[in-house]
């Protein structure tokens, strides 16, 4: 009971200032009345410990115990599915009586640098070396840099009109697509 009153005394000190709690004091020693009378409830009860570790050691190994025994189940029920799947679907082809299948195109490079390397190549061969485009026709495909130079001192040869129509814009046809075109009014 001595414990009670210096507590409260302490806390009231600290939250309202000592003038506050020698009121509050005198008044809950009134309330209180005999010091020797201890306030307890005979049918509170209180727990004797924190926490019962038997009990969560007890819990622990039955989860632990409860996992295994589901792990154990799951892996016959697995082969069990697994033997039925394999018993009621046809057996697969050998890859070898067929031999290998590639994957349908397009498909991803087996050697990009390789693969880069052969078409540069080819370019080079095709844009930098004369040949034969067709012998019986007289047909020859030049470097390139020699076709530019010839093109760049002879200029380009004028082309016949065949095959080539010419559309004012201005006429609004169709093939223009300016067909109901109002002209902007002036400013």
């Amino acid at each position: 009971m001595a414990r009670l009153k210096q507590f409260a005394r302490a806390l009231v000190n600290a939250v309202v200032g000592y003038e506050f709690a020698r009121a509050a004091a005198s008044v809950a020693l009134e309330r209180v009345g005999d010091p020797e009378i201890e306030l307890i409830d005979p049918t509170t009860r209180f727990e004797p410990r924190d926490i019962r570790g038997d009990a969560v050691m007890l819990t622990g190994a039955s989860l632990l115990a409860a996992l295994a025994i589901v792990s154990f189940l799951l892996y016959f029920v697995f082969a069990y599915f697994t033997h039925r799947e394999a018993s009621l679907s046809p057996p697969p082809l050998p890859v070898n009586a067929h031999g290998s299948r590639l994957p349908p195109e397009p498909r991803l490079q087996a050697d990009p640098v390789l693969e880069m390397q052969e078409m540069r190549a080819y370019e080079e061969q095709t844009l930098y070396r004369y040949r034969w485009l067709d012998r019986k026709a007289g047909t020859v495909a030049i470097p390139i840099d020699r076709a530019m130079q010839i093109i760049a001192s002879e200029g380009i040869a004028a082309q016949s009109g065949a095959g080539f129509d010419y559309y004012d814009p201005t006429a609004g046809t169709r093939r223009t697509g300016l067909e109901g075109r109002v002209e902007p009014e002036p400013r």
